[in-house]
């Protein structure tokens, strides 16, 4: 709910002092990972995970579900914990601590005005080092899974 969120100038003050608690989706489909490019800091520009911030009183399950749908248009089938990161974007002075899911969902992508475009890949190494290192982490959980994704 757009009043449960925090009004731009303050959030800003917080996040000067603060990390910020967000979820990332790496959402897998025949061996695919969707990447969407950002449109906002942090990491504009970037190949990025769908995900966001994590609201009060929100579980981190409902948030990633949220922001999947938010963001993607996707319906979450099913997800499981990948690990808690903490990317840090000096550039613009953000500091975020991620938890982290391998996704799996249904539907077709229709991204929301936080992106540009999508793709769907299996070639990491020419993206972010933070994206790189999640996705590597997220198929050894995938191995591990016994064919969830």
């Amino acid at each position: 709910m757009e009043e449960d969120w925090v009004p731009e100038e303050l959030w800003r003050k917080f996040r000067k002092y603060l990390p910020t608690v967000c979820v990332d989706a790496v959402i897998f489909k025949n061996g695919k990972v969707l990447l969407v490019k950002r449109r906002n800091v942090p990491a504009k520009g970037e190949w990025w995970f769908p995900g966001g911030r994590v609201k009060k009183w929100e579980t981190l399950e409902d948030a990633l579900i949220r922001q999947v749908k938010e963001e993607t248009g996707l319906d979450v089938t099913s997800m499981r914990f990948i690990g808690v990161f903490s990317p840090m974007f000096y550039d613009d002075d953000i500091h975020t601590v991620n938890i982290t899911y391998a996704v799996t969902a249904k539907g077709k992508v229709k991204l929301n005005d936080e992106h540009d475009e999508f793709i769907w890949t299996r070639e990491f190494n020419k993206y972010h080092p933070y994206v790189k290192k999640v996705i590597e982490k997220a198929r050894r959980v995938q191995e591990q899974s016994d064919g969830l994704y």
